[in-house]
């Protein structure tokens, strides 16, 4: 597939997509760029100025792999998600990512908890994320715990958002590859009373959180196992 430009586009890739997703930005021609194989690298590449008229402690893209129905897109990638949350066992991620940047961004898996299963912006209630690289950005709200992990210890930081609650768990040793099973953190979100079960898993994300900076990451490995 070419490379794309165009803010938001989206590209097939096996059963989810890859989006250039550049949200922070109001044109249709954001200093980014996203690609499939065949023809070119399962990745994106960015050149986002300090000075391009941003805080440059802000995030203003999210290159990303998309599974599921993103509660801001049109439709689901997969026939089983939007899912409830008793219905999942597993989210499991097999990955390998090489990534070379400067600048401000991290590596992170997302989940959007709905109340709906048609799972619109409105039917948001939660934004679950996983860091797995933190590259001089910091999460939204406070740190509330520290928990330990099969990947470590990991920081949990909890914000109010515009409707929904914001949960990022930050791990404190990078983790570019591996296997991870991002049920684990809905469990102890469950545990903590942050959920109450009654959530349906609309979709499963992951890519670059961008604030400024120059880079690209190549994704050589990504498959997802969902039970």
């Amino acid at each position: 597939m070419p490379r794309i430009h165009k803010n938001h586009a989206l590209l097939p890739y096996g059963n989810g997509c890859v989006q250039n997703n550049a949200w922070g930005y109001a044109g249709d021609d954001p200093p980014q760029s996203a690609s499939t194989p065949p023809g070119d690298e399962l990745g994106w590449q960015w050149d986002w100025p300090a000075s391009a008229g941003h805080d440059a402690s802000q995030v203003v893209a999210y290159p990303e792999i998309i599974h599921g129905k993103k509660p801001f897109l049109d439709h689901s990638t997969l026939e089983t998600l939007p899912a409830p949350l008793a219905a999942i066992e597993r989210i499991r991620i097999a990955y390998v990512t090489q990534t070379r940047a400067k600048g401000r961004y991290n590596a992170a898996f997302e989940l959007w908890l709905v109340d709906d299963a048609q799972a619109r912006p409105e039917h948001v209630q939660a934004e679950v994320m996983v860091w797995v690289a933190k590259r001089g950005l910091s999460p939204a709200g406070d740190c509330v715990a520290t928990i330990d992990t099969p990947y470590g210890k990991a920081d949990l930081f909890e914000a109010a958002m515009q409707h929904w609650r914001y949960y990022a768990y930050v791990l404190r040793d990078e983790m570019p590859a591996g296997v991870i099973d991002l049920m684990i953190f809905v469990r102890e979100l469950l545990a903590r009373k942050k959920l109450d079960g009654s959530e349906l898993i609309a979709s499963i994300e992951f890519g670059n959180e961008i604030a400024f900076g120059k880079g690209r990451t190549a994704i050589e490995k990504y498959s997802l196992d969902i039970g």
